[in-house]
């Protein structure tokens, strides 16, 4: 061992671009410690002695680690993480079909879809009293109460026929009348 060439521990932190100071707690390490071929003892000047190869070895391992370990420091298996990704791309790729075959509308189209047709609804809803508040005057109770029955379906009718169309071409809704099998059937296939 006398005759084999060694390193000591600033020229393994230079390699590394660390101080002297790591290089030392790296050989204190309880898991996977850097390997000390020879101690040099207990004192301010002590220095050890490193087998370059060894040390080239540990750094490998080491850099194979910091590889593969996720944000939060666990160890991650790459059989298991080529798994995941397949999976997940299964899933994306499933999700794009579906979106081709107009089976799924993004959440953001259909919210302002449904905006606007509640706009709708509720423009038509308010203005009942100022419709029907100069026809009421003339009329009986049950007359009043027919108008009033009347506009609210009406203005009901206008959500019951509605027609959702998305940037994707998808249409949802019917123009049917409602209560009409093959409107209540087109309305739930898309």
């Amino acid at each position: 061992m006398s005759g084999k060439e060694t390193i000591e521990i600033n020229q393994i932190a230079a390699l590394f671009d660390r101080d002297a100071r790591t290089g030392r707690r790296w050989c204190d390490r309880p898991e996977d410690p850097l390997p000390v071929l020879r101690r040099g003892g207990s004192g301010r000047g002590a220095k050890h002695q490193f087998d370059p190869n060894t040390v080239f070895e540990w750094g490998v391992r080491q850099r194979l680690a910091a590889l593969m370990t996720d944000e939060d420091g666990q160890i991650l298996d790459y059989t298991q993480e080529r798994a995941k990704l397949a999976r997940e791309q299964r899933r994306k790729v499933a999700l794009e079909a579906r979106v081709l075959a107009d089976e799924l509308v993004p959440a953001n189209e259909v919210t302002l879809a449904l905006e606007q047709v509640f706009s709708v609804v509720r423009a038509r809803l308010l203005s009942i009293p100022t419709k029907a508040a100069p026809v009421a005057v003339a009329m009986r109770e049950a007359q009043i109460e027919a108008l009033l029955a009347t506009e609210i379906s009406d203005a009901l009718s206008s959500l019951a026929t509605a027609t959702l169309t998305f940037s994707a071409g998808v249409r949802l809704g019917t123009t049917e009348p409602p209560g009409d099998p093959e409107g209540e059937r087109r309305h739930l296939e898309h």
